[in-house]
């Protein structure tokens, strides 16, 4: 297994990379070619990308739930899936465009204006 930020082929000829500043408190996926992010819940503890490539293309990730939360059947807390593909792991994820925008920053200085006043 390969836990950091291994590609995954998306059929458009992109990638979208695991964030390699996600933690476990917000993991996610970003693309490489548009301002697409792909995060997971918060009941996400780990997440690796798996080194194998499927007939499709695509790498596999291998989702870890925290045990008190986990979404699977009989308290399971890990699954392997295709994102790409994955109804189950669709039902999970939050899909978002990130804005372009960088924040602004604030004016240097304070009150007042030229010393001396008048």
């Amino acid at each position: 297994m390969i836990s950091s930020n291994i590609l995954i082929q998306t059929q458009g000829g992109g990638i979208f990379i695991l964030n390699p500043s996600s933690t476990k408190k917000s993991w996610s996926l970003v693309s490489t070619r548009s301002n697409f992010v792909i995060t997971m819940p918060s009941c996400v503890d780990k997440v690796m990308v798996l080194p194998e490539i499927q007939a499709d293309g695509f790498h596999p990730l291998r989702i870890v739930f925290k045990k008190d939360s986990t979404p699977l059947d009989n308290g399971d807390t890990t699954y392997t899936c295709n994102v790409g593909e994955d109804s189950f792991i669709h039902t999970l994820l939050h899909f978002k465009v990130a804005s372009n925008q960088v924040a602004k920053k604030g004016k240097k200085g304070g009150k007042g204006g030229k010393k001396g006043g008048k």
